[in-house]
């Protein structure tokens, strides 16, 4: 909820631009970032069970028209198979993601996942809320080996501003 929230307060980051969500689970920020303009937006997850909740949320969720087929939320497993989804989806401008650094073992496959589908001029943008395993400095050190740079920003609103 939190990124939702940051999104919506800075939409420019999202409008008319490719959108992937990583580790999508409900679809919150996919759906966000369609509402807010996003040209195109790929909801995954690597559980086959949470994709199918998840495309049902999306059609619930969606106008008819809007209703997104299932090449929009394809399964995507982080570290594998990149290639071929970098072939049928392309690369993306915008990664969006949250509680993905649960576990360390998971931080190389997940940037390397970032790695191949971000566009060269791309943005990943991720809050981490929940417990993990991982510390901040890990996932950092991770991030840096694979060359992205990072920047900390405040996602804390007082109530009034989100009315």
């Amino acid at each position: 909820e939190v990124l939702a929230r940051y999104l919506m307060k800075y939409p420019e980051m999202i409008q008319k631009k490719t959108v992937l969500e990583l580790g999508a689970g409900v679809g919150l920020l996919g759906l966000v970032a369609h509402r807010l303009g996003a040209s195109r937006v790929l909801w995954t997850d690597g559980d086959e069970r949470v994709l199918m909740n998840l495309r049902e949320n999306i059609r619930t969720n969606l106008s008819v028209e809007q209703a997104v087929s299932r090449s929009l939320c394809p399964q995507l497993i982080w570290g594998q198979g990149l290639e071929a989804f970098r072939q049928l989806h392309g690369r993306s401008q915008v990664i969006l993601g949250t509680d993905l650094f649960y576990m360390t073992k998971s931080l190389e496959p997940l940037f390397e996942t970032i790695d191949q589908l971000l566009a060269c001029d791309g943005i990943f943008v991720a809050v981490n809320s929940c417990a993990s395993q991982s510390p901040i400095s890990t996932v950092l050190q991770v991030a840096s080996r694979y060359g992205f740079i990072w920047k900390k920003v405040s996602l804390k609103y007082p109530d009034k501003e989100l009315a």
